[in-house]
């Protein structure tokens, strides 16, 4: 097993697994990925398992605002040669803020 640090749009986020002392997530993730601005665009998937709190917040902030642009980073397994996606068990995650969303929210100005 290797280690990714990446980032992604969240495509989808399933409904919270576990009990409450160990909640967690399945959620997929893409990055669009262009070798120059006239090639073709490829994708990078993920399936992300996230634990615990960061998982409880990531269902919760998916289903209020539909799609939401993350960075991750944990322990990567690579899918099969059949194009299966590569599972990351993340242990870092965060909310990549540069979006629309946080712009309307926040204004022009940057909410200064």
């Amino acid at each position: 097993m290797s280690y990714v640090s990446d980032y992604g749009a969240i495509t989808h986020c399933g409904d919270l697994l576990g009990d409450e002392g160990r909640r967690y997530v399945y959620a997929n993730a893409v990055r669009y990925v262009a070798s120059s601005p006239d090639a073709t665009v490829d994708e990078v998937r993920y399936r992300l398992m996230i634990f615990d709190q960061n998982a409880v917040q990531l269902e919760y902030l998916s289903r209020m605002l539909g799609s939401v642009r993350v960075v991750f980073a944990g322990r990567f397994r690579p899918g099969g040669d059949g194009g299966e996606v590569g599972e990351v068990q993340v242990e870092h995650l965060g909310l990549q803020l540069v979006s629309d969303y946080v712009e309307s929210v926040a204004g022009t100005d940057g909410g200064a």
